[in-house]
């Protein structure tokens, strides 16, 4: 079913408390680390001291050090001991970690969400408390498997199966990965006469596990996917597949590609394999609208098996791969152009892609865009062209862009101010724009619904220039300027995923 814009999906939310002697470890994307322990006096953290010094910064303002400047230099300032005004304090520093802790008697009520619920480093992992466990969920744009040998396949009722070969003299070989919180005492495995296998469940992305045989954490040593566990180890690396990619034929190329806007166009990264008299290549991308084509040799192909093709606008034509639900977007007005195109950061600000169809009342496209916040204008008969029936801008003077929000989670609303000329909101979100998004006005204040990804946002309100903190939002931390800024933590649809 198509969704129309501005069509509301109301993100459901829960979240729960963790469990008192576990341990969980937190790895951003850069590859620095995290790890929290749970325990019945409190919550004892250590950071790796490799955590670069932004990092490190924003961490100190969660933890209510707002007036040191960075671990390191506090460190080398010769300072031993440290207590933060959210009651958190820093007991050691050793040549590779700080490590802090909170007692539970500092965990008072109203005790901000940033230790309770969510913690999210910047744009790094994301923990989310779900059930009573840590689950992290690692982002991936695309992927495609590597094993020496094959340890896991897909099933034909849809589960995972994973095998671990030898280890006959085991007596307990455990599956353990973020898809069942780095369970330690999670999928357990059944013993063949070659060696230990189990099935689960896993949505298509990008997966990380390890295996525990007799309480030893161990990789799987025949996948060649891997990355830092942040403990001087590694998690092996598995993507459940979403896309099967089939090119009949062309028995005599040497090497054939498939590539995309996916992978930036690389044209010999992704190797497809003979199969069936063809080549073929099973790999995951994410949900959105990708193009794509063959190259075998030196030659571009389409795909035969795919008719869904769009013209570029430079002369080529390329196969379109649509992941998850189109988008019905209506343009009011412009009656009398001959031509209407959309361009926008959803497409790469291709002005010759999205042509859009005359229809009553204005003009119609649909595109398949995932949940978020994006950019777009109109090349109305070759002019470049703001949506005047959307208040939601962006930018200033020659470079003003309307703002797009797909599948809305959160509204930002400041009452009152109904005399101000104009209300922008503005944080981490959208890099702290100053010319922030314009929000619209209605018969009580102003508002502008967003779409954010789960964790913490930063934001602020400026009316008619000056900078305000919500006035009905009491969570706030101090910012490097003594003016604070606004929090809202935004949670994880945990049924949903």
């Amino acid at each position: 079913m198509n969704r129309l814009i501005p069509l509301l999906l109301v993100v459901l939310l829960s979240v729960f408390m963790p469990e008192e002697g576990r341990a969980y470890t937190l790895l951003p994307d850069s590859g620095d680390a995290m790890h929290m322990e749970f325990t019945e006096q409190g919550v004892k953290m250590e950071i790796s001291r490799r955590v670069a010094h932004e990092l490190q910064d924003s961490l100190l303002r969660d933890l209510g050090f707002s007036s040191v400047e960075s671990l390191d230099s506090f460190w080398q300032a010769g300072q031993r001991s440290l207590e933060g005004s959210e009651g958190w304090e820093l007991v050691r520093v050793t040549n590779k970690l700080f490590e802090f802790q909170k007692t539970m008697e500092k965990f008072s009520e109203g005790m901000s969400k940033i230790h309770s619920k969510i913690f999210m480093m910047d744009e790094g992992w994301l923990g989310v408390q779900g059930g009573l466990d840590y689950t992290f969920f690692p982002q991936a744009d695309y992927g495609v498997n590597r094993f020496k040998r094959p340890t896991i396949r897909t099933l034909s009722n849809g589960q995972t199966q994973f095998f671990l070969p030898d280890y006959e003299r085991a007596r307990q070989v455990l599956l353990s990965g973020n898809f069942n919180s780095w369970n330690t005492s999670g999928q357990v495995l059944t013993k063949t006469d070659s060696g230990w296998v189990g099935s689960v469940n896993l949505s298509p992305g990008k997966h990380l596990y390890k295996f525990i045989v007799d309480g030893y954490w161990i990789n799987d040593e025949n996948n060649e996917l891997k990355e830092p566990d942040g403990h001087s180890g590694f998690n092996s690396v598995y993507f459940r597949s979403n896309v099967r990619f089939y090119l009949p034929e062309h028995k005599d190329a040497k090497k054939v590609f498939v590539t995309g806007s996916f992978n930036g166009w690389d044209e010999k990264e992704l190797a497809m394999q003979r199969w069936l008299g063809g080549w073929v290549l099973e790999m995951y991308v994410r949900e959105g609208q990708h193009s794509y084509k063959f190259k075998a040799d030196k030659q571009w192909l389409l795909d035969p098996n795919n008719a869904y093709t769009r013209a570029d606008g430079n002369g080529n034509t390329n196969n379109v791969l649509a992941l998850g639900t189109p988008v019905k977007l209506f343009l009011k007005g412009f009656e009398y152009a001959q031509s209407v195109f959309l361009a926008g950061t959803f497409n790469d600000w291709n002005e010759r892609e999205l042509l859009m169809e005359r229809s009553e009342g204005g003009w119609t496209t649909s595109y398949v865009i995932p949940a978020g916040i994006y950019q777009y204008k109109l090349i109305v008969d070759g002019a470049w062209t703001v949506d005047p029936a959307n208040p939601h801008r962006d930018g200033s003077g020659e470079f003003i862009n309307n703002v797009l929000v797909v599948e809305p989670n959160q509204r930002f609303r400041l009452n009152g101010n109904l005399d101000a000329r104009q209300v922008l909101v503005s944080g981490t979100f959208n890099n702290w724009s100053e010319t922030g998004f314009t929000m619209a006005r209605d018969e009580t204040g102003w508002y502008m619904d967003v779409a954010l990804k789960p964790g913490k946002h930063r934001y602020k309100f400026v009316v008619d220039g000056k900078w305000i903190l919500d006035p009905d939002n009491s969570l706030w931390e101090e910012n490097e300027l003594g003016s604070g800024n606004s929090v809202l933590w935004v949670e994880v649809d945990i049924a949903g995923r």
